[in-house]
């Protein structure tokens, strides 16, 4: 099951990278998850507010789709953005957290943290 699952995740990443439908993909690859971010805005765009995640469940299989944006640090003067931090993405009982040095926040609605993992970026 856990190969098919990275078989699953590898084949939707190889079918995403058209142009036509992300702009670009990054593969996250955690102890307990295979994530693929995919931003659907231009590269170098800093506040993407379309962004996908498809995340597969090492242990169970169970494969989680969300949509979030790019998480960025605004300029206080300009409120522009400044920084990128990495990805934001919500679903109905949980927040979700990736920045760009790998590490996956999973947070109830409520605050409360449920999951956090540091992971590799792998180039796809």
């Amino acid at each position: 099951m856990k190969s098919l699952s990275l078989w699953l995740v590898l084949c939707l990443a190889a079918l995403v990278s058209t142009p036509a439908f992300a702009r670009y993909q990054r593969l996250l690859s955690t102890p307990a998850r295979i994530v693929i971010v995919l931003v659907l805005c231009d590269e170098g765009e800093i506040d993407c507010p379309d962004v996908l995640y498809v995340g597969v469940d090492r242990a169970s299989g169970e494969v989680t789709q969300l949509k979030g944006a790019d998480w960025v640090r605004r300029c206080p003067r300009q409120n522009e953005p400044c920084q990128h931090i990495g990805f934001k993405f919500s679903s109905k009982s949980s927040d979700y957290y990736i920045t760009d040095n790998g590490t996956l926040t999973i947070q109830s609605t409520r605050g409360e943290q449920l999951a956090s993992e540091h992971g590799k970026w792998v180039d796809i």
